[in-house]
Order: C-alpha cells, then sequence, then structure tokens
C-alpha cells in the first residue's frame, strides 16, 4: 500500500513550532536541521511535510530516526524495517508519501506559470514539449514538472543534472490534480512498482 498525507502549513498558524519540531518522532539529528533553516516560508513547510510523514507511519514502527544520503541528501529512515518515504511541498501545502519499496512525490501548487514556455524549451526533453504543444496550460505545465521531480526523488538524483534528459522508466501510481478547497494541487507520485493509493487530508 501506498499511503500519501496532504497538509496546509495554515493549519500550523499558532503552534508551538519549537515544541513541534521536538516532539516528531526522527531524531536529534533531523530536530537540529528543521531548527537551522531559515526563510520566511521553508521551516514551516519541511516541518508541515515531516508531520504528514509522521501521520503516516505504521504505529507499531519502534524507531523513526532520519538520516540523509552524505551524497544527493536523500532522506531514508535508519531503520530497515521502516518504509521507503518521500516529502514535498509548495506554497504551504505539505505532502508525504511511504511505500514499501522505492517511492517519490511532487506537489506544485497550481498557479501561473510565467514564461512556462521558454522553461520547457529549456529543461523538458522533447516527449515534455509535445506533450505541453498537445495542452498549452499552466496546469499541464505543472503536472509534466512533478512527473519529473518525483522520478528524481525516487531515484535520489540531481535535478539539476536531470532536467533536459529522458529519466528511466518507473511506475507513475499517480498523476492528478486535486482540489483543495478555493486550491488545486497537481500531484506525482512514482514507484519501483505499481501499489494500491491512501490519501489523506488534513483538514
Amino acid at each position: 500500500m501506498i499511503y500519501i498525507r496532504i497538509l496546509d502549513t495554515k493549519n500550523l498558524i499558532g503552534a508551538d513550532i519549537l515544541e513541534a519540531v521536538r516532539s516528531l518522532p526522527f531524531g536529534k539529528a533531523e530536530a537540529d536541521r528543521l531548527l537551522s533553516l531559515r526563510g520566511d516560508t521553508r521551516p514551516l513547510e519541511s516541518l508541515g511535510a515531516l508531520m504528514a510523514l509522521r501521520d503516516i507511519l505504521p504505529s507499531n514502527k519502534a524507531s523513526a530516526e532520519i538520516a540523509r544520503d552524505s551524497g544527493n541528501g536523500k532522506p531514508y529512515f535508519k531503520d530497515a524495517s521502516m518504509p521507503h518515504f518521500s516529502l514535498a511541498h509548495s506554497c504551504g501545502i505539505c505532502a508525504a508519501v511511504t511505500a514499501d519499496t522505492e517511492v517519490g512525490i511532487d506537489i506544485e501548487l497550481i498557479r501561473p506559470v510565467p514564461h512556462k514556455n521558454e522553461l520547457a524549451e529549456r529543461f523538458f526533453t522533447e516527449d515534455e514539449k509535445q506533450r505541453l504543444r498537445e495542452s498549452d496550460t499552466d496546469e499541464n505545465f505543472l503536472l509534466i514538472w512533478t512527473q519529473k521531480e518525483a522520478l528524481v526523488k525516487m531515484r535520489g538524483d540531481s535535478l539539476a543534472g536531470s532536467l533536459g534528459k529522458p529519466l528511466p522508466h518507473a511506475k507513475c501510481v499517480l498523476c492528478d490534480v486535486i482540489d483543495l478547497g478555493t486550491q488545486r494541487l497537481a500531484i506525482t507520485v512514482c514507484s519501483a512498482k505499481d501499489d494500491e493509493i491512501s490519501i489523506s487530508i488534513a483538514n
């Protein structure tokens, strides 16, 4: 089973952020990393993604300490019995996915994309450019973009090094637009194998 959790950081307004970070079950190194983040939105979005991850973890798992690959920074659980996972955030919306095999998730809030055709010319493959020409909309551009990022995250590759290049095939188990009240979210999940999907959204 592939579990997906989506969380809006507006739900965290008024929360004690320091206490929220310390209450996460992901170990001191991950807490220190969170507390070291700077910026207006990045710390809160990173916290929201980890809270979404916490919400979908199996309750019978004892250790959820997170480590990060020294080469590409990809996060993983130190305990090999824990599921694989991936995190994403966009414009205050956060998401996490868990699976029993390698998995990657990306989300993008549907919004105007200035110069999307110029971006596609620089960063899309010929197949992706053709798909955009068939439906030249912001929504379609962002769906294609999330597919690229989700696959890169699944593999632990560098996005910069993968842009404009054909990527190895993986199961695109979800690629859709989700309505979140007045907002719409492009979401893609790539996995090493197909499986059933369970999505929950924190209201």
